[in-house]
């Protein structure tokens, strides 16, 4: 069937954030490379790392001070617990609460100017119009992110979070999780209508993806947080009636 194919290629292998390499913390100091913190106490030390969530095959290896940090982790923080995640959660939650009801299509709640938009960015992007057509802005804004992105060359399965599982997998690291995949989809479900479809409305960049992420990307690896607080705060901007969802 090819809406819960779509919405599990779309939203199950992208969705987790920052993670933790954890035992403890007190104070933090920032390096000059990479997204990386640590922080010392009397007796422990915690390794704070921004996460990329995709990357490219030919540029997928962990900067040196990430691969280090992992090495002496003994215990691995994600947003979420990849490694625990059921892919069908995220299905059945947007068939649950990202639906709309019967009577109700996406192009009624969004208007017609705005839904001819998503509908040609789904073309563009080949995802078929019933595909989204049924979906509440928001879960519509994921799926056309996550379809552009597959089209960009970075693969969610090279990201960091999910090397970093199943590393920590196969050497025996625990891996726990902060929130649930579910936890995080509510935060966007409990938007008014307005609010999703302002953010339904940042899915137009999806055709830049591929340039941002080379930015953002290389500021990573640099540790170029002034790059990286810039294209934050852009962000902010273009959907500052909408920040609780950004």
């Amino acid at each position: 069937m090819i809406f819960p194919e779509a919405i599990r290629q779309g939203l199950a292998r992208g969705l987790a954030g920052v993670f933790l390499f954890a035992f403890g913390a007190q104070q933090v100091h920032a390096r000059g490379e990479t997204a990386l913190w640590i922080m010392k106490g009397a007796h422990n030390t915690v390794y704070l790392a921004g996460s990329v969530h995709a990357l490219p095959k030919n540029d997928s290896e962990f900067p040196e001070q990430l691969e280090r940090a992992y090495q002496q982790a003994d215990v691995v923080v994600l947003e979420v617990d990849l490694a625990a995640m059921n892919p069908m959660d995220a299905v059945q939650f947007i068939t649950s609460n990202g639906t709309l009801p019967a009577d109700k299509t996406l192009k009624d709640v969004v208007g017609a100017d705005a839904y001819t938009r998503v509908a040609a960015l789904a073309t563009s992007l080949e995802v078929p119009e019933l595909v989204i057509a049924k979906l509440e802005p928001w879960a519509a804004a994921l799926v056309l992110t996550q379809f552009a992105l597959t089209r960009t060359g970075y693969d969610p399965e090279l990201g960091v979070d999910m090397q970093i599982t199943a590393r920590a997998k196969a050497d025996g690291k625990p891996i726990e999780g902060l929130e649930t995949v579910t936890d995080q989809l509510n935060v966007f479900d409990a938007r008014s209508f307005a609010e999703q479809t302002r953010f339904l409305d940042s899915a137009d960049d999806a055709p830049k993806l591929g340039e941002d992420l080379t930015e953002l990307i290389a500021a990573w690896r640099s540790g170029d947080l002034h790059s990286l607080e810039k294209e934050f705060l852009k962000e902010r901007a273009s959907r500052r009636s909408c920040t609780t969802l950004c």
